[in-house]
């Protein structure tokens, strides 16, 4: 950055006078609030020049200078309106603009009412929506010239998470955390549309209490909308908050990216602060306070799947073909053959796996002469697993049911292994407790495990971080996962980023959010007794006795008790 030129209003006079000496007898004087990266004058009543600050703004001036003139006839509110543009000179070495004075003062320096704000949120709703449907063909991509703004949240990532450690005296660490997850993690599917970049209340002018002209547009590109919509949380509120966001019309994800931009915005503001105190840090915090509580708002009412209301990783579904990249590795073998030896020392011959998946359970299990069949909900990971049974040559039965409701007869034993039941609710695990026992025959085993609540530290939620890259078919996947932890629900949640990489082809990305519901030993027990099972063994999963604040994973072998009902003429009547 060059920090030796002094952009004053002598310089000014120099660069009127020389290059364009028709106004130079017009008077030039500072604006009061004339910003930080340009720097702003009158010329005489009815023009302004603006001067960039640093050579890093330079970029924009050119751009301002092409589009402008374009997108304003198209807009329902004035914007700067170039005149001329400055050439470099020995005395200020960048490009330059005068553009026509447009009347008003800047919102961040009035104070408004609630009346006014709802009448101005409704205002600059309308003119982002026709800013947003501007043609965007030719338009700039976002890059440095407008610091990337409309570029995917994502581009501030290590920033983001950098600043949340900085800041971590001042904010609620995993409330943020979970907040930037979630914005990372959503998409803009529709076509790029024009965004400002910088939509702030310096940047809008108000005359008689009524929005009269938006400015500084030096941020401007095309891409996502969402950095446009932080002023809902930086300048509106309360109700006027709410009519700005009625009057846009944009899906959940999109405002879950602008609650990121926001807290992002919030977040440097502070640490650029010399002091952190006072009305400036308090303003900042109230900021990242209110996104944090739209998030878990957000977070309490959203449904993916009404079947799956904590929802599910994306490929059970969406990407069953990467299944077993993500969940068959090098302990699934151990892990199947301690599956195996519990169920040899319960004398099983018959098993329904319930949550198959793409059958690495079933496959192992019926290699070694148990009489097993494999039922999942996922139509399209049963397909996989149909596949594979067809290229072994195995007449294994795969069947889709959910294990809340699915009826396929009675067996020794019942397994949902890797976590399964921790995509059901706890209501719903009863549901399928009641179901489970009604498959199995009396005195029948159901093994079955998930994360063991009270091992699970914060240390331990941090190693859940996942970052990975592998190659399935000539397909390189990339992914990262985040995940953080509600204990009082006993919700652990993790965020997904899934990046495609296929020879020839843009890349993919896929992104989603989903819980699993973890539980204590002793939530287990009971709700194991209620459904009538008793617990004949309790395992770390790599075989060793569990034990209840060490071991990350509770593996459960429960017995289905044999209830005998005798009838009325059954019950013995002495004489």
């Amino acid at each position: 950055m060059t920090n030796e030129i002094q952009i004053n209003v002598a310089l000014v006079q120099r660069l009127i006078v020389a290059q364009f000496p028709q106004w130079a007898d017009l008077p030039i004087k500072s604006v009061e609030f004339g910003g930080c990266d340009n720097r702003t004058f009158h010329l005489g009543s009815e023009m302004s020049i603006r001067l960039p600050s640093a050579e890093e703004y330079v970029r924009q001036v050119k751009k301002e200078q092409e589009w402008l003139p374009k997108i304003a006839p198209h807009l329902p509110l004035p914007i700067p309106q170039p005149i001329a543009m400055g050439m470099p000179s020995e005395d200020y070495p960048w490009n330059w603009s005068i553009y026509k004075w447009l009347e008003g003062e800047s919102a961040n320096s009035l104070e408004l009412g609630d009346v006014h704000l709802e009448i101005i949120a409704v205002q600059l709703a309308q003119f982002l929506r026709a800013f947003h449907q501007f043609d965007a063909a030719g338009a700039p991509a976002p890059g440095l010239h407008n610091w990337w703004r409309a570029a995917h949240t994502s581009i501030y990532d290590a920033e983001t998470r950098s600043l949340i450690e900085t800041l971590k005296d001042f904010i609620n660490v995993d409330n943020a955390i979970s907040l930037w997850q979630r914005a990372i993690n959503s998409q803009w599917d529709s076509d790029p549309v024009w965004v400002h970049g910088d939509v702030a209340s310096g940047n809008l002018l108000v005359k008689d209490n009524r929005l009269a002209a938006v400015i500084d547009f030096g941020c401007m590109g095309i891409g996502d909308p969402a950095c446009d919509l932080t002023i809902a949380w930086t300048f509106f509120r309360g109700k006027s908050r709410n009519i700005f966001k009625a009057n846009l019309h944009f899906d959940a994800e999109t405002w879950a990216r602008a609650r990121g931009w926001a807290m992002w915005k919030a977040l440097y503001e502070i640490s650029e602060l010399e002091e952190k105190s006072g009305a400036e840090l308090a303003q900042q915090i109230q900021i990242i306070d209110a996104v944090i509580e739209e998030d878990r708002a957000s977070r309490r009412t959203d449904s993916k799947d009404n079947k799956h209301p904590l929802g599910l990783p994306i490929e059970y579904q969406q990407m069953p073909e990467y299944f077993d990249t993500s969940n068959v590795n090098e302990q699934t073998e151990a892990k199947n053959a301690l599956i195996e030896r519990l169920l040899k020392e319960q004398k099983v011959k018959t098993v329904l796996d319930m949550t198959c998946g793409t059958g690495s359970q079933v496959f192992y299990l019926a290699e070694r002469d148990y009489e097993v069949i494999g039922s999942d909900f996922s139509p399209a990971l049963i397909d996989i697993a149909r596949d594979k049974a067809k290229a072994m040559s195995r007449n294994i039965t795969f069947i889709k049911g959910d294990m809340r409701n699915v009826k396929i007869g009675k067996f020794d034993a019942i397994i949902t292994i890797f976590n399964a039941i921790g995509h059901l609710t706890k209501a719903d695990f009863d549901v399928a407790l009641k179901n489970i026992r009604a498959n199995l025959k009396d005195n029948g085993v159901y093994i079955f495990d998930i994360f063991n609540l009270q091992a699970i530290t914060n240390e331990i939620i941090a190693d859940f971080t996942r970052d990975v890259e592998s190659v399935v078919n000539g397909v390189t996947i990339h992914n990262m996962q985040h995940s953080e932890i509600d204990r009082e629900t006993g919700l652990l949640t993790s965020h997904d980023q899934f990046t495609i990489l296929k020879d020839g082809c843009k890349p993919e990305m896929h992104t989603n959010s989903f819980s699993l519901q973890i539980y204590t030993a002793e939530e287990l027990q009971a709700l194991l007794s209620e459904n009538e099972f008793e617990i004949v063994g309790q395992y770390d999963m790599n075989g060793s006795d569990f034990i209840a604040d060490k071991s990350l994973n509770i593996l459960i072998v429960a017995r289905k008790k044999y209830t005998h009902r005798t009838s009325r003429c059954e019950v013995y009547h002495p004489t």
